[in-house]
């Protein structure tokens, strides 16, 4: 019965702690972002989302605390009667063992005292009576004996005395042993009796401590119940608070959606802006130096007759200052991609070369930049022929036909001659770069 209390008291706990640890309230962190652009009315919800999220804070921890203080005192009383309820129910065990045993050895002992005392009466007396027939047998053996003439006589008056000891000794050794039967079973009738008195105390003193305790638990459940209803009034409480909590919690993301369309409706007005802007084309220029355009203006006045570069051995004094003038070129340059360029697609043919529209584009931006450049010094700009794009994509297949490697072999000239012969002119020329 101890164990079956002890596991009610503490099955019962177990579903208080359940509740109160049910009941939580989850705080619900609300902030709002805004930008520099936002409109002020950003800035006056983001204060009554600040106020809401300060009053819920507030609510929370004044419902967490009430709910805490409910639970520990139900714990703590629940507790403290558990451990005095097992306390009372092992002390009362304790004694009620103590006392069954002595008892039952009292009573045990002092029935065993009883029969022994009977028993060692009934030997003493049946040792007195056979001495005293004896003495008897003897006496009357002797005085028949005196009065005896012949030895048959004798023998008769002795074998008759004998035969009547032998019958009075029968008959001691019959009522002796009756008498001790009877003292055996007295003997079982009293240990028979006396435990079932001792069992019949027994089951009276467990009733009653069977009751006691029925009575303790059903007090327990009692006081358990009413720690219930507290309980239960305190989540009434805390649910009634947390109804507020979320109807601010709502209030709150209204807003916060409020505030998110119009910074969605703003990012929205950016993005246009930027992808406008993005689909605005880049038109590149190259801002060439007045040192470079006069050294070029200077070497056409005074090149040599069939030359047709501007060499450091025959110009070392116009290359150097070139050479100057392309370093500080190269600082001051500022160049910008074309967004709208990335969505134009390149087509290769099987070769690997760029197809005729590509070429065609690709010098026709060449020519843009290098064209102002040209007019600037004085000669005459490129012009884009069908003949000229034929004959740069026969040089590119021919080197492709060649496996023509330009890294380690420069220009191919066999190939370049043989393009020229075809084209009925003295020579053609390419150039190659990269980023060795």
């Amino acid at each position: 019965m101890n164990k079956n209390i002890q596991k009610t008291a503490l099955t019962t706990l177990a579903v208080l702690a359940g509740m109160a640890l049910g009941v939580s309230v989850n705080q619900n962190e609300v902030s709002a972002d805004t930008t520099s652009t936002a409109a002020t009315s950003a800035t006056t919800t983001d204060q009554q989302l600040a106020n809401m999220q300060s009053a819920h804070a507030v609510t929370e921890s004044a419902a967490a605390a009430s709910n805490a203080a409910v639970m520990n005192s139900a714990t703590t009383s629940a507790n403290s009667q558990i451990a005095d309820l097992n306390n009372q129910i092992q002390t009362r065990q304790a004694s009620d063992a103590a006392m069954q045993q002595a008892s039952q050895a009292s009573a045990i002992a002092s029935v065993n005292q009883a029969a022994t005392s009977a028993t060692a009466a009934e030997n003493a007396s049946y040792s007195q009576e056979v001495a005293s027939q004896t003495a008897a047998n003897n006496e009357a053996l002797k005085s028949a004996q005196s009065t005896i003439v012949t030895e048959q006589q004798k023998n008769q008056e002795t074998a008759q005395e004998n035969a009547d000891y032998q019958n009075q000794a029968g008959n001691l050794d019959s009522e002796h042993n009756a008498t001790l039967n009877k003292l055996d079973q007295d003997l079982k009738n009293n240990t028979d009796g006396t435990n079932a008195a001792i069992q019949k105390e027994i089951s009276r003193q467990k009733a009653d401590e069977q009751g006691a305790i029925d009575q303790a638990a059903k007090n327990f459940d009692s006081q358990i119940s009413a720690a219930d209803t507290e309980v239960g009034k305190a989540q009434q409480t805390v649910n009634a608070d947390q109804d507020v909590v979320n109807a601010k919690d709502a209030a709150n993301k209204a807003a916060n959606q409020a505030v998110k369309n119009a910074q969605d409706k703003l990012s929205g007005t950016q993005d246009a802006l930027k992808k406008a802007q993005a689909n605005q084309p880049v038109v590149n220029t190259i801002d060439a130096l007045a040192e470079y355009i006069n050294v070029w203006k200077e070497y056409l006045q005074t090149k040599k007759p069939g030359g047709w570069t501007l060499s450091k051995s025959d110009y070392p004094e116009l290359y150097a200052r070139l050479q100057k003038a392309e370093q500080e070129a190269v600082k001051q340059s500022n160049y910008q991609e074309d967004p709208a360029a990335t969505q134009i697609k390149v087509t290769l043919n099987p070769n690997g070369t760029l197809s005729r529209d590509d070429v065609i584009f690709a010098t026709q931006y060449a020519a843009s930049l290098i064209n102002p450049i040209r007019e600037a010094i004085g000669t005459n700009p490129y012009k884009i022929t069908n003949a000229s794009i034929d004959v740069a994509q026969e040089v590119e297949n021919g080197y492709r036909d060649d496996n023509w490697n330009t890294w380690d072999n420069g220009h191919d000239n066999n190939r370049l001659g043989q393009i020229a012969k075809n084209w009925g002119t003295s020579m053609i020329g390419e150039s190659w770069a990269g980023d060795g």
